[in-house]
């Protein structure tokens, strides 16, 4: 679709959005960047061995890493094969916040990470690590405030 639109409409900027753990995917495409003007990132799972240990209140990477196999079942509110997921989640780097870290290094094109302020309470996807959050203030990622919710950092500016 990307090929397709550049070809339609070569001149305009393009804005992709992808949400929870689409949004973290589309980070690793570096393929797509060149074509984006930015990318905003709807909620992502930037750190995924956080957010399935905060929903399924275990460490499941480092269960599997150790030899569980917990066949096809419920993941992350999908039925698949768990382990299948969780193989390629660990031989692709999707499953620990450095290779995030790296990605958004890697990332050719501007990134917005939106938290809606509806999902603050509601979802139990938590947000980004602590760690996480601090690299990307100090790389070239722009950080929003929930939607709907000021700006703390720029509500005194005018």
């Amino acid at each position: 679709i990307l090929a397709w639109v550049r070809t339609e409409w070569p001149d305009a900027a393009i804005s992709l959005l992808a949400t929870d753990l689409a949004g973290r995917i589309t980070l690793r495409r570096r393929d797509w960047h060149p074509a984006l003007r930015q990318l905003l990132l709807l909620h992502p799972t930037l750190d995924l061995r956080n957010t399935l240990a905060t929903l399924h209140q275990r460490d499941l990477i480092h269960e599997h890493l150790t030899g569980a196999r917990l066949g096809i079942g419920n993941l992350m509110g999908l039925t698949l094969d768990i382990d299948q997921f969780m193989t390629d989640a660990v031989i692709s780097k999707y499953a620990d916040p450095v290779s995030t870290l790296e990605d958004l290094r890697q990332c050719q094109t501007d990134v917005v990470l939106l938290r809606p302020a509806s999902a603050a309470d509601e979802t139990p996807i938590p947000p980004p690590s602590n760690t996480v959050s601090l690299k990307i203030r100090n790389g070239h990622v722009h950080t929003r405030a929930p939607v709907g919710r000021p700006d703390p950092i720029n509500a005194g500016a005018g």
